[in-house]
C-alpha cells in the first residue's frame, strides 16, 4: 500500500510540474503580447515594387571584391567568429570569398545595388529588405539580456517595470526594491524602423529623455560596468566576449534567466536577435556557391549553438517557431 500511494504521488506531482510549465508559458506569452504594440516580424508576403530594369539587372561584384567568387555581407554582431570560419572553409572547398563587415543597412544598400551573393542580419528583416529575387535563411537567435552594474542588488526585474524604466516613469532603484539611487538607461540605437524584440520598447520615441544614447557595444557595455545605477541591453554573445564582463550582471525578466537557452527557446523569455542571411532566387541571380556557405554557417551554429548562446533553427522548429520558407516568421503560439 505503502508503494502504490508512492507511486501515485509521483504521479501526480508530475502532472501538476507538467501543468504549471504550461500555465507559466502562457501566462508570460500573454503578457508579452499585451505590452508590445508592434510586430515581432515584417509580413514576408509584402515584397517591395521595383521596375522591370532592376529585376532584370543580374548580380554583379562590387569593385572591392577583386575575383572572389562569392561576396558577402556579414553583421560586425558576428563578424569575429565566423569570418575567419567562412574563408577556411572556402579555402578548403577551392573557392574565394570576399566578406564586407557592416551593419544590417549596409546588407540592405548592397541588395539594392545587387553587388553581394549573400548579405547578413542580426535582427528581423524590415519591409524594404524583402526585394524581388531575394531568398532569407534564419540561421538562429540569441537572447537580448537586460544589464546593471554587479554591485546592483537587484536580480530581477519584471517586464511592465523593465518597460516604465526605460520610458523614464521609474528613475530611482528604490522603486523597484533596489537601493536609493537614480537610474540611469543606456541604449544603444540602431536599425530603429527594424521589427524584432531587441530592445526594451516597441520604438526608439518611447523612450525616456533621460536615456543615454550610445553608438558602439563597447562603449554601451563599458558604461554599466562603470556606473552603479546603470541599465542596458546587449547579446548574450556580446557580453560573454567582452573584457568587462566581470563587472555587468545579467537580470531575470519575470524570473526567466536569458542564460537558460531553453527559455527563449520556447518563447517565455522577451528578448532576442534573429541571425538572418539572404541568397538570390534567379537564373540570372544566384550563385551556387552562396547556398554551400549558408549550408556551412547553419552547420556551424546546429553544432556549437549553446557555446555560443545561439538557438539553431531545428530547435526553434521543434519548439513551434513559425517559418516562411526558410525565414523566421513568428513567434510560438
Amino acid at each position: 500500500m505503502t508503494l502504490c500511494r508512492s507511486k501515485y504521488a509521483t504521479i501526480l506531482l508530475f502532472v501538476v510540474t507538467l501543468v504549471t510549465i504550461v500555465f507559466v508559458s502562457t501566462v508570460f506569452a500573454t503578457k508579452h503580447s499585451e505590452l508590445f504594440n508592434s510586430p515581432s516580424f515584417a509580413d514576408p508576403d509584402e515584397i517591395m515594387v521595383m521596375p522591370d530594369d532592376w529585376k532584370n539587372k543580374p548580380v554583379s561584384h562590387s569593385s572591392k571584391a577583386g575575383n572572389a567568387d562569392i561576396y558577402m555581407t556579414l553583421s560586425y554582431q558576428i563578424y569575429n567568429f565566423f569570418a575567419p570560419r567562412i574563408q577556411a572553409f572556402a579555402r578548403e572547398k577551392g573557392f574565394s570569398v570576399d566578406i564586407k563587415q557592416g551593419s544590417c543597412g549596409t546588407s540592405t544598400s548592397a541588395l539594392m545595388r545587387k553587388e553581394v551573393d549573400i548579405a547578413s542580419f542580426c535582427c528581423s528583416p524590415s519591409r524594404v529588405d524583402h526585394l524581388p529575387g531575394v531568398h532569407f535563411h534564419a540561421l538562429g537567435i540569441v537572447p537580448v539580456a537586460i544589464v546593471v552594474n554587479r554591485d546592483n542588488p537587484i536580480d530581477n526585474l519584471s517586464l511592465a517595470d523593465l518597460m516604465k524604466v526605460f520610458r523614464g516613469e521609474i528613475v530611482n532603484w528604490s522603486q523597484i526594491g533596489g537601493e536609493d539611487l537614480l537610474i540611469q538607461p543606456v541604449a544603444r540605437l540602431h536599425c530603429k524602423t527594424r521589427p524584432g524584440r531587441w530592445r526594451p520598447l516597441d520604438t526608439p520615441d518611447e523612450l525616456g529623455t533621460n536615456v543615454l544614447l550610445v553608438g558602439a557595444i563597447s562603449d554601451n557595455l563599458n558604461f554599466i560596468a562603470r556606473t552603479p545605477g546603470g541599465i542596458g541591453y546587449e547579446s548574450l554573445p556580446n557580453i560573454k566576449n567582452k573584457d568587462n564582463h566581470d563587472r555587468i550582471k545579467i537580470l531575470n525578466i519575470d524570473g526567466l534567466d536569458p542564460v537558460d537557452l531553453a527559455n527563449l527557446a520556447r518563447g517565455d523569455y522577451p528578448y532576442y536577435r534573429s541571425y538572418v542571411f539572404t541568397t538570390w532566387e534567379g537564373d540570372h541571380l544566384e550563385n551556387p556557391l552562396a547556398r554551400t556557405v549558408i549550408d556551412f554557417i547553419n552547420a556551424e551554429i546546429k553544432s556549437r549553438g549553446n557555446s555560443l548562446g545561439i538557438i539553431p533553427v531545428e530547435k526553434l522548429k521543434l519548439e513551434g517557431w513559425r517559418f516562411h520558407g526558410d525565414d523566421l516568421a513568428g513567434e510560438p503560439e
